[in-house]
């Protein structure tokens, strides 16, 4: 009952503070539709909502809020949800246990519960890739190079070789941790999960992380390991959202006097892989005590609000971010619709390789977002990122040669630092304290890395690992949940609004009724007592007239019997 009344009061509430509002019956984005409310104006919920509203183009993009919003509901989000469920992209390999490289963080890990990684058992690894790893044996390639996870320059190369792998029994495990503190997070799954030596995703100047290439590295299910609140919080998670923004400071002496492109596209990447994260953690978080297991998990609309909501400038950064990602998938669309995405399930590959082909190709006649799709991939330009060009304020023509020079040198070396700040970041994963933070940290840097060399490799010929693609589309998956909750999150928002007025107005509602009860009572009293005294004055006047009425003469009985019956009558 109570909500029902809430809704309506909402509604009338609405209604009179919005005056000429109501005249454009034009519904957006956040409205109540979870309620079944058709009409809540967008000028009128945001009355109600701290989060910032969204609006025009998205900075240092040819796109704006509005098309990236229609082109993820309708077309990226359901596609690359469904890529997320496919056996290629769900499993992911991954160092857990190397040491942070900056500072002792022995006493900083998390020891809960939900911090801890499920790996995989080895019947849960995808057949192909087992038998691609195995100690000893060479990588067998197929006729176009792709197999195996690939590419075909490396299956053209003369010694060109997979990863191998060893698997460890309980007893090897066992002496492994032997000696391990008591704050050691044990891992969930069992004896049989898979850890992969001498593998190595290479280490080319065109790779933009510290990738992994020691022994110790796992398999792991990203479905099984979402990413999610685990408690992790605290000074240790500050001290490395710290560090990481510190790889933030470049040197601001330039020749444009301020900020470049560069450092700022740096720390909007940051920025909005760290809103993302924000809004997954607030996406699925536990209400109550994980050690006893007794509470819940669901949305907490007040962090992502406090978190992310009421920085406008976060919320761009995650749409930045989003978009150079978008880029990044159109430029490498040849190398991604001709990688092999075996896994040795025939009919899950095939179904996997479609959808890819839609991601990158989104040019479907009958999908009405597909334009949308199309201008979102275009939506950053990064032929501006390290130009000469850009680094003289569009007048190279005019330097002379040493100028042009030293331009072009100035330009090289920023690339460099901006590079090298990129890997330190990817370095900095290593000494987050929660494991399941840790593993979902090194994969979107590694996916923001993968975006980054697939930009700034010139020409066509893009060399992606199996690892790499796996890590780019995870990413670019969770920023596509991130900006697609951004409505959901406004929506939330507003019902929390209209669940807080509740009770307040059910409880003013109820003193309404008993006051206007109240006043009926009392007005049907003043009512009776209002015809009273007319009753009492006829009931005196009578025996007054008989008394006082004169005295007939004796001898005059018709009178004097009048008078008896008036007297009779009236009393």
């Amino acid at each position: 009952m109570v909500r029902p009344v809430a809704r309506a009061l909402l509604l009338g509430l609405l209604w009179f503070n919005g005056d000429a509002a109501f005249s454009a019956p034009s519904v957006a984005a956040g409205t109540l539709r979870s309620w079944g409310l058709s009409v809540v104006p967008e000028a009128l919920s945001c009355q109600l909502c701290r989060t910032a509203r969204l609006i025009g183009p998205v900075q240092d993009c040819n796109c704006d809020f509005e098309t990236v919003d229609a082109a993820t509901h309708a077309y990226f989000h359901p596609l690359l949800k469904k890529l997320q469920l496919t056996g290629f992209f769900r499993h992911f390999k991954v160092h857990l246990d190397k040491g942070c490289p900056f500072w002792d963080q022995s006493e900083e890990l998390c020891m809960m519960r939900d911090c801890a990684v499920e790996l995989c058992e080895k019947d849960e690894i995808p057949s192909s890739w087992l038998t691609d790893e195995q100690p000893g044996e060479a990588a067998a390639s197929d006729a176009d190079g792709h197999a195996n996870g690939m590419t075909t320059a490396e299956a053209e190369g003369k010694n060109a070789t997979v990863p191998r792998t060893v698997c460890h029994s309980e007893s090897d495990l066992a002496a492994e941790h032997e000696n391990d503190p008591l704050w050691f997070v044990e891992r969930k799954g069992g004896e049989n999960h898979l850890s992969v030596n001498r593998w190595s995703e290479g280490g080319s100047p065109d790779v933009w992380i510290e990738q992994d290439e020691d022994e110790g590295m796992v398999y792991v299910d990203l479905l099984e390991n979402p990413e999610r609140f685990t408690g992790y919080a605290g000074p240790s998670a500050q001290r490395v959202w710290r560090a990481i923004h510190e790889e933030n400071c470049f040197d601001t002496t330039s020749s444009t006097g301020g900020e470049c492109l560069e450092q700022r596209v740096f720390y909007r990447l940051i920025s909005g892989l760290q809103s993302s994260i924000s809004t997954h953690i607030a996406r699925e978080y536990y209400f109550g005590n994980s050690i006893i297991d007794d509470g819940y998990w669901g949305p907490n609309t007040k962090l992502f609000v406090d978190r992310v909501g009421v920085h406008p400038e976060r919320l761009h950064n995650m749409y930045f971010a989003y978009l150079f990602m978008l880029r990044a998938l159109a430029k490498a669309a040849p190398e991604l619709e001709l990688f092999s995405y075996e896994t040795g399930n025939a009919t899950d590959d095939s179904h996997a390789l479609a959808l890819m082909r839609a991601l990158v190709r989104p040019d479907h006649p009958l999908v009405d977002a597909a334009g949308y799709a199309q201008v979102c991939q275009q939506g950053f330009d990064e032929s501006r990122l390290f130009s000469t060009v850009g680094h003289t304020n569009g007048v190279s023509s005019e330097l002379s040669d040493l100028e042009r020079h030293l331009t072009q040198q100035s330009a090289l070396e920023l690339r460099t630092e901006f590079q090298g700040r990129f890997r330190n970041i990817s370095r900095i994963m290593d000494c987050v304290g929660c494991e399941k933070c840790r593993l979902w940290g090194k994969l979107q840097i590694l996916g923001l890395g993968t975006a980054l060399k697939i930009l700034m490799t010139e020409g066509d010929a893009i060399n992606l690992q199996r690892n790499e693609i796996i890590a780019f589309i995870n990413t670019l998956a969770q920023l596509s949940k991130s900006v697609y909750s951004v409505n959901e999150w406004r929506q939330r928002e507003l019902q929390d609004a209209a669940t807080r007025m509740a009770s307040p107005l059910a409880f003013a509602l109820a003193v309404a009724a008993l006051l206007s009860c109240v006043m009926k009572r009392q007005k049907k009293i003043s009512a009776e007592k209002n015809k009273e005294p007319t009753t009492a004055a006829a009931v005196e006047v009578g025996p007054t007239l008989a008394v006082s009425a004169p005295a007939a003469p004796v001898g005059n009985s018709g009178t004097t019997t009048a008078t008896r019956s008036v007297a009779v009558a009236e009393s």
